[in-house]
């Protein structure tokens, strides 16, 4: 999986190559759309299909989609994650994993409110990210997207950053997310810790 411009084409583009007994194929698009597709992540089930996320820009602000590779060769239509009644922001940097029952998990970076729909501003300037969840199954975005990184403070009210998301699945199915945050709940000093969560 790669992101670049296609025959011209405004971009980047999301496009995949697939390494076959040692040979690469063809290049293959996947999103090409008029607008900049961008930040891919790949992760394989066990059913041998691939899910794919990525960052597509809206209007200045990012979205967060996602698709499926089957081995029939086919990629499924893009299933928007990011978006829903509320959380409405700027969505970056997904990262996805899938577990033994074939459900996407997936985290992304996002200066969006689940509370209210407005975005975490603190100070009237200074913007605040959160790490997002939400699962997919077969097709369809779950309806439950949360926010993971507001553990001890609220980002909104302090002005904190949490980034740099990655997301891991045990052989439990458990989900377990990390992050950096420069919330100062744990030595006082805003310079920037390692959080992890795992998922209920």
């Amino acid at each position: 999986i790669e992101s670049g411009t296609i025959d011209g084409e405004q971009g980047p583009n999301i496009v995949h190559r697939i390494i076959e007994d040692g040979v690469m194929t063809d290049t293959h698009p996947i999103a090409t759309t008029t607008k900049q597709e961008d930040s891919p992540d790949l992760a394989a089930a066990e059913d041998g299909s691939v899910h794919l996320v990525w960052e597509r820009d809206e209007s200045g602000e990012g979205e967060i989609y996602w698709s499926r590779w089957t081995e029939a060769g086919d990629w499924s239509a893009a299933v928007l994650v990011s978006s829903g009644e509320d959380g409405e922001g700027n969505s970056i940097k997904p990262r996805v994993a899938v577990d033994s029952e074939g459900v996407a998990h997936v985290v992304w970076q996002d200066n969006g409110n689940l509370d209210n729909g407005n975005k975490n501003v603190a100070d009237g300037n200074a913007v605040a990210q959160d790490i997002f969840y939400r699962s997919i199954t077969g097709q369809v975005a779950n309806d439950d997207m949360k926010v993971l990184s507001d553990v001890t403070q609220d980002n909104m009210a302090s002005g904190k950053a949490s980034y740099e998301a990655t997301i891991a699945i045990d052989g439990d199915d458990n989900v377990w997310v990390a992050w950096a945050d420069t919330l100062d709940a744990l030595s006082g000093d805003p310079d920037g810790d390692i959080w992890y969560r795992k998922l209920d």
